[in-house]
């Protein structure tokens, strides 16, 4: 692949991710079920790094945490760059060595992916709270529950951009 190539790829990537970065901003944040909303982010490194490379997965959860910590409000600095950093890992290497569905895998990591971002997030909380504990895992369960169902729209979406930007 040519420089061209990759940044034609990777700017791709980035319209995409800045769309869905936008749907959850705007709209998803404004969803209300079971007193929660949907949390579209963490699927978004899970399903890069069910497509790509361990090393292009890595980056772009990198550069997709940093982003979020500029612009949402994160519970420490640098947790979005962490946690999708340190989960984009062994989603890229369970798409890499254990499972070969995309979707499949793509479901398993957006789980994994997801379930990490929020028990980092329900650890800080403890934390300040220790009492907190069945509230935020009970957070977890129904944050699960509303973004799940999202990770279909979410993997055809960057499907579309995998087989437009991958002639290999």
């Amino acid at each position: 692949m040519t420089q061209r190539d990759l940044a034609f790829k990777w700017g791709l990537y980035g319209a995409v991710s800045l769309l869905l970065l936008l749907l959850q901003q705007f709209v998803l944040v404004h969803i209300h079920l079971l007193d929660t909303h949907p949390f579209l982010l963490p699927l978004l490194v899970a399903v890069v790094a069910t497509l790509e490379q361990p090393h292009q997965a890595a980056a772009y959860a990198l550069g997709l945490g940093v982003l979020c910590d500029l612009l949402l409000s994160p519970p420490f600095a640098f947790f979005y760059s962490l946690i999708f950093l340190v989960s984009a890992i062994p989603c890229a290497l369970i798409a890499a060595r254990l499972i070969a569905a995309k979707f499949s895998c793509s479901l398993i990591n957006g789980t994994l992916c997801l379930l990490l971002t929020d028990l980092l997030h329900a650890l800080l909380q403890i934390y300040n709270n220790p009492t907190a504990l069945w509230a935020a895992m009970d957070l977890i369960l129904r944050e699960m529950l509303l973004t799940l169902p999202l990770l279909p729209l979410v993997y055809l979406l960057l499907l579309q951009v995998h087989r437009k930007t991958n002639w290999d």
